[in-house]
C-alpha cells in the first residue's frame, strides 16, 4: 500500500513539473526559459543567453528559431543586468528607462540555425549561427535567404 501511494505522488509531482510554462524545449539544446527577473530569453545547450532583452515572440522548427525582441540596451544607457536589477542605486534613471522601452515601437529580430555549428567569437561577442540583429525588414530578407517556412516569420 505504501509504495502505491508514493508511486501516486511520484506521478502528481512528474504532472505538476511537466506542466512548466516557465522552461520550453526549442529543440538541438536550446530553450526558451523565464529568468529570475521573469523576463523570457532564449537560452543555448551551455545554459548562455544567446537573445537577451525581452524576448516578446518566437518560432521554431526543427532546423531554426526566429525571435522578436525588445531590446534594452538600444533603447536607453541601461544594459540588460541594469535593467534586471531590482535594487539599483540609480532609481530614477532605471525608472526612465523602464518607461522608454515600454513605450518604444522599436523591435529586433533574431534568427538562430539549430542545425549549424555553433561557435563564439570573443572579438564580435556573437555565435557563428545567430543571425541579427535585424530590423523587419532585413530580417524578412534574410528569412527569405535562407528560405524559412512562412509559419517561422514573426509578424
Amino acid at each position: 500500500m505504501r509504495f502505491i501511494r508514493i508511486s501516486i505522488l511520484n506521478l502528481l509531482l512528474l504532472a505538476f513539473l511537466s506542466c512548466d510554462e516557465s522552461s520550453l524545449d526549442l529543440g538541438n539544446g536550446y530553450s526558451s526559459i523565464i529568468d529570475p527577473n521573469g523576463y523570457r530569453v532564449i537560452i543555448n545547450r551551455k545554459n548562455s543567453s544567446i537573445v537577451k532583452g525581452i524576448v516578446e515572440s518566437f518560432q521554431f522548427d526543427e532546423n531554426f528559431i526566429t525571435v522578436k525582441q525588445n531590446p534594452i540596451d538600444s533603447l536607453c544607457d541601461c544594459n540588460y543586468e541594469c535593467y534586471s536589477k531590482q535594487d539599483s542605486s540609480d532609481n530614477k534613471s532605471l525608472n526612465d528607462c523602464k518607461v522608454a522601452i515600454n513605450n518604444s515601437d522599436l523591435r529586433l529580430y533574431w534568427i538562430v540555425d539549430k542545425k549549424s555549428n555553433s561557435e563564439f567569437n570573443i572579438e564580435s561577442r556573437k555565435y557563428s549561427n545567430i543571425y541579427g540583429p535585424y530590423s523587419k525588414e532585413s530580417f524578412e530578407d534574410m528569412a527569405q535567404r535562407l528560405e524559412l517556412p512562412c509559419m517561422l516569420i514573426i509578424k
